[in-house]
């Protein structure tokens, strides 16, 4: 699993296949490629002989439901549900994920004006990345187990941050069936905490817009 902007995971075999594919253009779109280092949108030719390569996006947004809570977990795994990806995994019998990019965006800064009160506005977000292979359970669903993850980040809730995990090595790169239910390689997870004292407003506070670059292939029927 290779992460964008943060510690590459990838062995000197894997640095030296992104070097040969930065220089061969869409070399990591082969489909026995077993690492992606490209950008999450579609370079290149959409549609070659033996693969096609789509982006699919979609846009999630988080809420508090309202009265004291506590913590608020969306995971974002690398098969989406949006019309171009179930579009695609009807006409095709095998696809894996070859990137995805997860961009929070704030929506309102809360504000408190009775200082004197306790405190009903104010949290922190946090955001790891964990391999996920089907059936496996995110593991940092709370904020004290997300903290034991190397990929763990904090971000402030006023601010907008993204993260992005590209396919890396032969476990990412399988390609799955669509016979199989969606099949997850790798996951981004999202945490909204509160801390015990903060009491927010049953509101949108953010949208996440998640970014899949898919390979799909062996178009069913043909």
């Amino acid at each position: 699993m290779y992460q964008a902007g943060g510690t590459s995971l990838a062995s000197k075999k894997n640095k030296s296949s992104k070097r040969r594919g930065k220089r061969g253009g869409a070399t990591n779109l082969s489909p026995n490629a077993i690492s992606y280092s490209g950008p999450i949108t579609v370079p290149g030719a959409m549609r070659g002989e033996e693969v096609f390569t789509q982006l699919c996006s979609e846009i999630v947004d988080l809420a508090f439901p309202g009265g004291a809570f506590t913590t608020i977990f969306t995971q974002f795994r690398s098969f989406g549900t949006t019309t171009p990806y179930t579009d695609s995994y009807a006409v095709y019998g095998e696809y894996r994920c070859l990137g995805m990019e997860a961009h929070f965006v704030p929506l309102y800064q809360p504000v408190q004006t009775d200082v004197s009160a306790a405190p009903n506005s104010g949290w922190l977000l946090a955001s790891s990345i964990e391999k996920t292979p089907n059936g496996t359970a995110f593991a940092g669903t709370t904020l004290l187990a997300m903290t034991k993850n190397s990929s763990l980040e904090l971000h402030r809730a006023f601010d907008s941050f993204k993260r992005v995990v590209k396919m890396n090595g032969t476990e990412e790169a399988a390609w799955s069936p669509t016979a199989v239910a969606a099949v997850s390689q790798f996951s981004v997870g999202i945490i909204a905490d509160t801390r015990a004292t903060c009491t927010p407003a049953n509101e949108v506070f953010g949208t996440v817009i998640v970014h899949r670059l898919m390979q799909w292939r062996n178009r069913l029927g043909g």
